[in-house]
């Protein structure tokens, strides 16, 4: 028997472990079915989304360590990595609001893919050093410079602290957010500042969101950190409007709206030049507004204080 068949699909709420949720609708996604998930449910005590059944660690880890993730997102194409290095660029303008500019300061992020995070902080903020930590090896050859120390998993780093540990787009892929982030805790020192970039509510503008597993809105969100033992120092979302995210995603449009939608077309014509190696980049319409925060957007950003 397989360690994955040893561990017990959780169905209570993997935050608050309330039992009271609506099983509300179906997964979203195109593909086959991901790890069994039918459903998504929702909690009525602490508000989190979340898929349902909720995959256990050993699968969503067997998943991530395959590198499927990484090969549908194509991390080498050039305008994911200029998209990357410019959202990247406005994560870290949010972060520094809450800094010593001159201090000295270690970062460590997590998920941290191809690490485009450490190439802006090399630019800008060459007085953080950087560390990451990433699962997948298949990315390992695409990261940029600026990594001081690359790690596989959480556990393999011997006791340090961290002035700031990022969690960008990582919270909604992970089965139990509590435990997780007590496991970031013992890197960050007292006072120290954890970011949270995640997708706010993703299931409401995209038609397929595999391999997110939960789906977070401020109250959630506010809940969770706060529970976990951090104070709320800047919580907002960000990005485009939920609105202009599901014409961009083709969430619930005619093919009307889809073949005349701007935001679409920026993204096919930028494909063309790629292929025919043009030095010309259209802007993706989440990078230009991506320094734009409130209304409803389609990602939530927020630093918070470890007390």
């Amino acid at each position: 028997m397989t360690q994955a068949n040893k561990e017990t699909r959780e169905t209570r709420c993997p935050v608050c472990a309330g039992r009271d949720l609506l099983v509300e609708k179906p997964y979203p996604n195109q593909k086959k079915r991901f790890l069994q998930v039918t459903n998504l449910a929702h909690c009525k005590a602490c508000g989190l989304f979340f898929a349902y059944p909720m995959p256990t660690k050993t699968e969503l880890d067997n998943y991530y360590s395959a590198g499927v993730y990484y090969r549908d997102k194509q991390p080498d194409n050039p305008e994911f990595k200029a998209f990357s290095y410019a959202i990247a660029e406005s994560r870290l303008e949010l972060i520094a609001r809450f800094v010593d500019q001159k201090a000295s300061l270690r970062l460590l992020d997590i998920g941290a893919g191809n690490a485009i995070l450490g190439k802006v902080i090399l630019k800008k903020k060459p007085n953080i050093s950087y560390d990451i930590v990433e699962p997948s090896p298949e990315i390992a050859d695409l990261r940029d410079s600026g990594v001081r120390t690359a790690y596989q998993w959480i556990t393999d780093i011997r006791k340090q602290e961290y002035d700031i540990v990022t969690l960008n787009q990582v919270l909604e892929h992970v089965n139990h957010p509590l435990d997780f982030i007590k496991s970031i805790q013992a890197h960050l020192k007292k006072g120290g500042l954890l970011y949270v970039d995640v997708p706010n509510r993703d299931d409401r503008f995209k038609e397929a969101v595999e391999p997110h597993v939960l789906f977070w809105d401020s109250t959630s969100i506010r809940y969770t950190l706060e529970r976990a033992g951090f104070n709320i120092l800047f919580l907002s979302s960000a990005g485009m409007t939920i609105a202009r995210a599901g014409n961009y995603f083709a969430m619930g449009t005619s093919l009307t709206q889809r073949l005349l939608s701007p935001d679409r077309w920026t993204s096919r014509f930028n494909a063309i030049f790629n292929r025919l190696k043009l030095p010309f980049q259209f802007r993706h319409p989440a990078v230009r507004q991506s320094r734009v925060y409130g209304a409803d957007r389609q990602w939530l950003r927020c630093v918070a204080q470890y007390a």
